[in-house]
């Protein structure tokens, strides 16, 4: 696995979740 992927999907993920609330 890539880590700059793993940055990138980990950082998505919180601002989703921003996002959703």
């Amino acid at each position: 696995m890539d880590l700059k992927q793993l940055l990138e999907t980990d950082t998505n993920s919180l601002l989703a979740e921003k996002h959703s609330r």
